[in-house]
């Protein structure tokens, strides 16, 4: 089964890692992604981040 999750920046500012990939991202931005690969993100803001996941399956 393929883990999906989709995200929303509501506040902040974050880093993205996902395998080789990075990407810095800021309130209204979104992003989704497999689950199931390796990833992290980063709050590099001075404030804290808001990040709104949604998690589904297909």
């Amino acid at each position: 089964m393929l883990i999906k999750v989709s995200n929303v920046i509501m506040k902040g500012k974050i880093l993205v890692e996902q395998v080789e990939d990075s990407v810095v991202l800021e309130e209204g931005d979104s992003f989704s992604w497999n689950a199931s690969v390796p990833h992290m993100v980063t709050n590099i803001g001075e404030d804290t981040a808001i990040v709104i996941i949604a998690i589904y399956s297909e």
